[in-house]
């Protein structure tokens, strides 16, 4: 296959282009974590509820799993740039107890696909303050 001199310049500047694009796009980790901690059992009654009142009427994607212990969204999806959440409680005979807030990405790519497009911690952060706001 022969090629002209437009085909070849145009596939050269094309990757080139790309391969500039990828050098500069910054680079995050494929989830984010927040932690709560609950001082005591009303305390984290009342943060689970709170989270799973945001998942269900602010998350991205709908909740897939929602028990005691675990809260799930569906997704996220291929290469979305909106991320899905787990959310565990692990509380102790006490009642105090900690929630984790994991923010997960899909937009991956990179050795293992472990890095992202975009920063998840801002969406974990935005849901851990709202499961704090009085």
């Amino acid at each position: 296959m022969r090629m002209n001199h437009a085909t070849l310049y145009c596939t050269a500047f094309s990757i080139v282009s790309l391969l500039n694009g990828c050098a500069t796009a910054a680079v995050y980790p494929a989830f984010a974590e927040q932690q709560i901690e609950c001082a005591s059992a009303y305390a984290c009654a009342r943060t689970w509820q709170r989270v799973q009142v945001w998942l269900a009427t602010s998350a991205p994607y709908r909740l897939a799993v929602t028990n005691d212990t675990v809260l799930q969204t569906y997704g996220p999806t291929n290469y979305s740039l909106v991320p899905g959440y787990t959310v565990t409680k692990i509380t102790q005979a006490d009642g105090t107890g900690v929630i984790s807030i994991l923010a997960r990405c899909d937009a991956r790519f990179g050795p293992g696909l472990k890095s992202c497009l975009y920063d998840p911690a801002p969406h974990a952060a935005k849901l851990a303050a709202a499961a704090l706001d009085n």
